[in-house]
C-alpha cells in the first residue's frame, strides 16, 4: 500500500525562515485581488508578508500537485488571517472542483522563527 493520498485528495506543508523578501517576491507571489488581506495583516511587518504568502502557496501547490502539476503563484488566491486561518480558491481552469483549505503560524527553533504553513485538498 502506498502512503500518498489518492487523486482527489492531498496534504501540503511548508517551512519558511521569516525574514525580510525583496519587492520582487510580493510582486510575483501576490495577486492584484489578494492585496486587501496582505495590507491586512497588520501584525506582521511589511517586508515579511511575502515571505508568509510564498508559504502559504507552496504548501497549496503540494497539496494539489498530483490534480494540477501545473499552478502558478496566480493562480491561488489566499486570504489569510490574522488568526492562522486562511481562505484559498485555485483558478477554475487549474482546478476544477474539490476545496483547498489552508493554515499557517509562527514557530520558533534555534533563535529562528519560522512560518509554519499547511494545506489540505478534498474533492
Amino acid at each position: 500500500s502506498s502512503d500518498l493520498p489518492a487523486r482527489g485528495a492531498g496534504r501540503g506543508i511548508d517551512v519558511e525562515r521569516v525574514r525580510a523578501a525583496r519587492g520582487a517576491l510580493a510582486r510575483r507571489v501576490v495577486r492584484d485581488d489578494e492585496r486587501a488581506a496582505f495590507d491586512a495583516l497588520v501584525d506582521i511587518e511589511e517586508p515579511y508578508k511575502a515571505a508568509l504568502f510564498f508559504s502559504l502557496k507552496e504548501a497549496v501547490y503540494k497539496a494539489i500537485s498530483r490534480d494540477a502539476p501545473s499552478v502558478g503563484f496566480k493562480q491561488v488566491r489566499l486570504g489569510p488571517a490574522a488568526d492562522g486561518g486562511c481562505g484559498v480558491a485555485v483558478d477554475a481552469d487549474v482546478l476544477a472542483g474539490g476545496a483547498v483549505e489552508a493554515a499557517w503560524r509562527v514557530v520558533s527553533a534555534a533563535g529562528e522563527d519560522f512560518f509554519l504553513s499547511t494545506a489540505v485538498y478534498r474533492r
